[in-house]
């Protein structure tokens, strides 16, 4: 979330920023569980462990996607080779 506070000339922004800590949720601090399903289980993991996890699951869906993708590739390869071989054929 975004919010934008326009001073007026002459306006103590150090005073203002102070008033909106005080008197608002801008400065709170709150608590979670990271929780999360490791090897089928499930842990309470720390804030560097779940961005390793997550990053390493990351990987493993762009390579998945990235051989699925090759080997509809491929696929498509053999049948333009196929129409290949009918064009030389045709047109000799």
């Amino acid at each position: 979330m975004r919010i934008v506070i326009e001073l007026k000339r002459g306006e103590e922004s150090q005073f203002i920023l102070n008033n909106l800590y005080k008197f608002t949720q801008m400065q709170e601090s709150f608590h979670m569980i990271l929780l999360s399903i490791v090897g089928g289980q499930p842990r309470e993991l720390g804030l560097i462990q779940m961005i390793k996890l997550f990053i390493e699951h990351r990987v493993e869906v762009v390579r998945r996607r990235t051989m699925f993708e090759l080997r509809k590739a491929e696929e498509r390869e053999h049948i333009l080779v196929g129409y290949q071989v009918a064009w030389t054929i045709w047109t000799a």
